[in-house]
């Protein structure tokens, strides 16, 4: 009988995975940015690059599990939860972005608060749901309970979000990068994602391990800054993560003894 792979293996296993393979996705798109690529080359890689949390969590579970292993990830999306929480997902990227934007026009005195397109958020909305479930079902669908068999939940958090950065860096070496134009930089990118992976964290234990919450936050993040962005509007980075970080002190406080302890947390062994 074959031993089954270690959740340590397992996690080095996705996290090489996810590196290697978006990296070879979105190192075309790269090269096209600046002229060293026909740009008809970079379009399906592209969408390798996104699905590559995906790609690298089933092949993962493949590894781990056999036949069974790609229909225990995708398990993740019947577990139960209470509705509240999808007025979590789709409140919280409010109150972050909207809290930043009121703190820079306090401290710095930027634009005066105004309102938010909805209808463009919500056509941004369905389009990011389509996308962003790609990453969720590998980030917290493959990583988060693996981790969390070894790992608290704030731990296991922390490590997806530093490797979740690194995934982005094609997305900032592009040439007109708007990861730049949003963020500014990639020190200021890496603490916001780990805050923010924390805040994921928390959301995936309290909705029982689901899929659903975590891919509709993503989605509703995501929506709400393209909105912004597409107004001309940019929220300070720096404010950004501030508030993120003050969002996820306040969910590890809230819930310590899932978040800390590991009491309760959602795992795979």
């Amino acid at each position: 009988m074959i031993e089954k792979m270690s959740n340590e293996k397992s996690a080095i296993l996705f996290f090489v995975l996810v590196l290697t393979i978006g990296f070879l996705g979105y190192t075309p798109m790269v090269l096209s940015s600046y002229g060293l690529m026909p740009g008809y080359l970079a379009g399906a890689s592209v969408l390798i690059g996104g699905m590559s949390p995906t790609l690298a969590a089933v092949i993962t579970f493949y590894v781990r599990d056999g036949k069974k292993g790609p229909k225990i990830l995708l398990e993740g999306f019947k577990r139960r939860f209470s509705a509240v929480w999808l007025l979590v997902a789709l409140a919280l990227p409010l109150v972050v972005f909207y809290g930043a934007w009121t703190l820079s026009k306090t401290v710095l005195g930027g634009p005066e608060v105004a309102g938010i397109d909805l209808l463009m958020v919500s056509v941004f909305l369905l389009q990011m749901f389509a996308m962003n479930v790609w990453e969720e079902i590998g980030w917290r669908g493959c990583a988060q309970p693996i981790l969390q068999a070894k790992y608290a939940p704030l731990v296991s958090s922390l490590l997806i979000g530093a490797v979740w950065s690194v995934w982005h860096i094609p997305l900032f070496v592009v040439n007109n990068s708007q990861m730049l134009d949003v963020y500014g930089s990639f020190l200021v990118f890496v603490p916001f994602v780990m805050a923010d992976a924390v805040v994921y964290g928390w959301l995936y234990n309290s909705t029982n391990g689901n899929l659903v919450v975590a891919t509709l936050y993503h989605a509703m993040t995501n929506a709400i800054g393209g909105a912004l962005l597409y107004a001309g509007i940019v929220v300070p980075a720096q404010m950004l993560l501030l508030i993120i970080s003050i969002v996820a002190a306040v969910a590890v406080a809230a819930d310590r003894h899932t978040m800390v302890s590991g009491d309760d947390a959602v795992a795979i062994e």
